[in-house]
């Protein structure tokens, strides 16, 4: 890739560093004011960093033009603007700032012909009686992540992978690398993350309108159609994600939460006021949709999805029975990719905490 940059002092730097998505690179300075940098993928947008003797400078971002994203629309790219280049924990007023440009995003359809390659769905995924009759299988468990030591709370990254269509900005290790030394030291472990403070009244208030509204958007047949296969599948578990971190903010009326993730879920999954789930129309218009739409980031939000709903104490059990029927209806919804157990533990350990393991959850 190619950038050209503009100075305002006097002395030109020999060498930048580009933040790509999440990914830091250095460029190399090339001739008339440009910069070469090898890349893996494209992205939509970049920033150029340099240090300057008050400090490291960020830019504003530049877009990246390319046929994928020129069909994309403005709101889609505003959450992608907030959310690229972000590390950490998000704040309380992030988070708000998040939902509040999802919700634009919600309510504005995505160019898209409508007409996919009408591939058939995959076949149903057989059980193993030997896996039926283990020991542990079909039981609920709440069990420590292994591994020990503090993980940092990276809700920016994890967001901006589930909401990206192209796949996540995750690198997976160099399987050259030199496998970890047994009899070696152990890690030591990382500090946990600063906590977010307790959510303000009014904050709470302003949460609460725009979890009804993001509820509103996604609870119609017309949503689901202003989406391709793809798109909706990170829409939802977009959706997944952000009412799993606002349950978990301090302050905020998880009841609340609970009722709206309720009501959508069964608007999407388990049908209501005897209809039909949309999600089941949705698949019968489009039988290709199983194909685009499956990935083990949607299986593992579907997951914590269902945990959340079933831990509630007022849950009754005609939900448990939903969740079941709807991993026996749609198994790619539920099986997800061979990278599966990676992203549930991912996203226990961001999001769910380490008291809940995913992992074990989505077994029973």
């Amino acid at each position: 890739m190619t950038v050209l940059c503009a100075f305002a002092g006097a002395v030109v730097p020999s060498q930048t560093r580009v933040v790509l998505n999440t990914d830091t690179l250095v460029a190399v300075a090339g001739e008339g004011g440009a910069y070469l940098v090898d890349v893996s993928d494209p992205g939509s947008r970049l920033w150029v960093e340099i240090d300057t003797a008050a400090g490291s400078a960020r830019s504003a971002p530049m877009w990246i033009d390319h046929e994928a994203e020129l069909r994309i629309g403005r709101p889609e790219l505003n959450v992608q603007a907030k959310l690229g280049g972000k590390e950490g924990p998000i704040s309380s007023d992030g988070l708000i700032d998040i939902f509040t440009l999802v919700v634009e995003h919600y309510n504005s359809p995505v160019p898209w012909t409508g007409k996919g390659s009408r591939k058939t769905a995959g076949p149903a995924v057989e059980y193993n009686l030997d896996d039926v009759f283990s020991d542990g299988f079909g039981r609920r468990s709440c069990a420590p992540v292994s591994g020990g030591g503090y993980f940092t709370t990276d809700e920016w990254t994890l967001m901006n992978d589930y909401f990206r269509v192209g796949g996540s900005t995750r690198h997976a290790k160099d399987p050259n690398d030199p496998p970890e030394d047994p009899d070696g030291d152990p890690p030591e472990p990382k500090e946990p993350p600063a906590p977010s403070k307790p959510l303000e009244p009014t904050q709470v208030q302003k949460l609460g309108r725009l979890i009804d509204k993001a509820v509103t958007s996604m609870s119609s047949m017309a949503f689901l159609e202003s989406r391709p296969p793809a798109r909706l599948a990170a829409d939802i578990r977009t959706a997944a994600l952000l009412l799993a971190i606002a349950r978990r903010r301090e302050g905020m009326d998880k009841a609340k939460v609970d009722a709206a993730s309720a009501k959508l879920f069964h608007t999407l999954f388990a049908g209501s006021n005897g209809s039909r789930p949309l999600l089941d129309l949705y698949v019968d218009g489009h039988p290709e949709a199983s194909d685009l739409m499956q990935s083990s980031d949607l299986t593992a939000a579907i997951t914590l999805w269902i945990a959340d709903l079933l831990n509630k104490p007022e849950a009754e059990p005609w939900f448990e029975f939903a969740a079941t029927r709807l991993a026996a209806l749609h198994p790619w919804l539920t099986q997800g990719k061979e990278d599966r157990l990676e992203s549930l533990e991912r996203l226990s350990v961001h999001v769910a905490s380490l008291a809940e393991a995913l992992p074990d959850f989505w077994v029973s």
